[in-house]
């Protein structure tokens, strides 16, 4: 819907009027949870011991973010 007249709102007793500023795109950009390719470099090695273990490359990528950014 459009936004109110502020001028026009009528707050009960006890009840404020306040602008709130949102920036859409800062927030889509957030909380946005569409999949995003990223390319991923390993060492030989280890892409070895992992295909062999069955790992998800994603999951676990996805995983290590989080626990890194305490989430």
């Amino acid at each position: 819907p459009p936004a109110s007249n502020l001028r026009k709102v009528q707050e009960s007793t006890h009840e404020i009027v306040s602008l709130v500023c949102c920036d859409m795109v800062e927030y889509r950009k957030l909380y946005d949870s569409r999949d995003v390719e990223k390319t991923l470099v390993i060492p030989n090695w280890l892409n070895t011991l992992s295909e062999r273990a069955g790992l998800n490359f994603s999951a676990v990528f996805r995983e290590a973010l989080m626990r890194k950014l305490e989430i």
